[in-house]
């Protein structure tokens, strides 16, 4: 089985560079754990809550994904519309 490394593409590989990258296309995503629930959100709209770290940090590694396979132009495009 071939292995994918999920993080290789973000600052300091690790989730905290998958968080500034989404964050540097203005999204202005957070994330954070509180009675033993892990919540995913941006702005005031929670994206998702769970019970497991694990299912929270596939989730931001997922959207950051997809934003990594936009087009560079429009990804450019994105940044400057919702940059703050």
């Amino acid at each position: 089985m071939l292995k994918f490394d999920w993080l290789a593409k973000f600052p300091g590989r690790n989730i905290d560079g998958v968080l500034e990258y989404l964050n540097n296309l203005g999204l202005g995503v957070r994330w954070g754990e509180k009675n033993r629930r892990w919540w995913v959100a941006t702005g005031e709209k929670v994206l998702l809550e769970t019970d497991e770290r694990e299912s929270a940090e596939a989730f931001l590694m997922g959207m950051a994904l997809a934003y990594l396979a936009l087009p560079g132009d429009l990804r450019e495009q994105i940044a400057e519309r919702y940059s703050t």
